[in-house]
């Protein structure tokens, strides 16, 4: 037999052996397209349906085939995170954190995934190096920096606000972030660069004017340059900084019942137990104004209104030109129940500083939160804060609740869009946004700033537990 013979012999014995094994091994693999088309079609109708459990349970299926594929990690971790199910989040990411392939998205969300587990420490180390990366997303250097003063890496912190300041140079919220900070041990450094905020948006310039001027403290001595810049700082919500001051102050005079007090405040504000405090301030001078006013708020706060309009009441008689006693017997007086005279109370604040926005907010706060003449009063007076601050987000949001709270859902929409846009970082925008779309049955838009309010408000925080709620009646499973 030829060689050619010989060939085609060998051939046709191989094609005979070879055959039946190679159709054995193609009717094995059959199912592998056929369950990964099945998987993804399952990740894409769960996400759809907002059903992010489903939708990272049909990943995990996808990656017993695929484990290579970093990016398919990522993608399970963010629905891990949007599931709320943080350790899987942490579980899922950092198997793959040391991939080359393992990007800017993946470290944020790993980074994510442990601070949301209660591992601010793992979220800073992660986070760091992201904040030379022009990949970062921009909530990084807010939530970073936010960390980090919690942790009291005062340092880390004003690197990650010039950081954060390089990469958006014409954004007034990082320098005003980094005047806050400077303002407790450079006040010079602070009150410049507080000054390019307001170059950048001039309608800081009100709002930052008990500050600046506190930081100027040119005839103030130490105690009181501590005092006013302490207080400045807590009228723009940075209690941590301010507790920095007051504690100052005490080591400055530990007689000092003022600054007790506002220490003891500071305390409350930051999530500790100020009664201590309180208590110090109120046993060194149990007639100071100061002391009573903030003792009030703390029985406020643990539901005792009645022991609070008995010091506000004296306060009242006591400095009858403040508003500011009105607005708190007002909200103390609502507490109690008595409506007609805490909207009294309110409207005398308004006849007495009719310019001043505050007085307008808490009207219209009132207005909403008690269903009290919303129409009559709380629209007018919500209208007034906007003509008052034309960009401060309070007006906006209170400006939709009302309107929601009346049924113009489409309006109310309208200006609660507005005041998300003008600080996306705070929970109860975002919350009754949610509440809207819930509504209007537009679950989409709903879970998201619902979710959202969840992840921006602080333990405890009123917001976050409410929109939690809503989310495991809607969207169960999700958080």
């Amino acid at each position: 037999m030829n060689t050619n013979g010989q060939l085609k012999r060998w051939f046709l014995i191989a094609i005979g052996i070879g055959l039946p094994w190679l159709l054995v091994f193609f009717l094995q693999l059959q199912p592998f397209p056929q369950q990964l088309s099945t998987a993804w079609q399952e990740v894409r109708s769960a996400e759809t349906r907002l059903r992010f459990q489903s939708a990272a349970k049909a990943m995990r299926e996808i990656l017993e085939f695929q484990p290579w594929r970093t990016e398919l990690w990522i993608r399970l971790g963010r629905f891990y995170l949007q599931a709320g199910k943080w350790e899987e989040a942490v579980e899922s990411l950092s198997g793959v954190a040391s991939r080359p392939n393992f990007d800017s998205e993946g470290a944020f969300s790993l980074g994510e995934a442990y601070w949301q587990s209660g591992k601010p420490e793992q979220a800073i180390k992660i986070w760091k190096p992201l904040v030379i990366s022009e990949e970062a997303p921009p909530e990084l250097y807010s939530l970073l920096e936010g960390l980090q003063r919690q942790q009291g890496d005062m340092d880390g912190a004003l690197q990650t606000l010039n950081y954060w300041i390089e990469r958006v140079p014409d954004s007034a919220y990082p320098k005003l972030e980094l005047g806050f900070l400077l303002a407790v041990d450079n006040p010079s450094s602070a009150a410049e660069v507080l000054n390019q905020a307001i170059n950048i948006d001039r309608t800081l310039s009100g709002r930052l004017y008990p500050l600046r001027k506190a930081l100027k403290g040119e005839s103030l001595s130490k105690r009181d340059h501590l005092m006013q810049t302490g207080r400045a700082l807590a009228g723009l919500g940075q209690w941590d900084l301010a507790e920095i001051l007051f504690e100052r102050a005490i080591q400055q005079n530990s007689e000092d019942a003022e600054a007790w007090a506002f220490f003891g405040e500071a305390q409350q504000q930051m999530g500790k137990d100020g009664l201590p405090a309180l208590v110090h301030a109120e046993d060194l001078s149990p007639n100071s104004p100061t002391v009573q006013a903030l003792m009030s708020l703390y029985w406020r706060r643990h539901e005792k209104p009645d022991r609070a309009l008995i010091l506000l009441r004296t306060l009242a008689a006591t400095e009858p030109e403040e508003s500011i006693w009105q607005l708190e017997l007002g909200s103390a007086a609502a507490e109690t129940g008595d409506l007609m005279a805490a909207m009294a109370y309110f409207q005398n604040a308004v006849k007495m500083e009719p310019e001043n926005p505050l007085v307008w907010s808490s009207l219209a706060r009132f207005c909403v939160e008690y269903m009290v003449a919303a129409r009559e009063v709380g629209l007018p007076a919500a209208r007034r804060l906007l003509e008052l601050s034309p960009n401060d987000q309070e007006g906006y949001v209170l400006m939709g609740r009302l309107l929601f709270s009346l049924g113009d859902l489409a309006s109310a929409e309208r200006f609660l869009l507005q005041g998300v846009s003008l600080d996306p970082s705070e929970a109860p925008a975002n919350l009754v946004l949610g509440q809207l779309y819930l509504q209007e049955e537009k679950y989409e838009p709903a879970f998201y700033y619902l979710q959202k309010a969840v992840t921006l408000s602080n333990p405890g925080q009123v917001e976050g537990l409410l929109a939690k709620r809503l989310l495991d009646r809607f969207f169960p499973g999700t958080s």
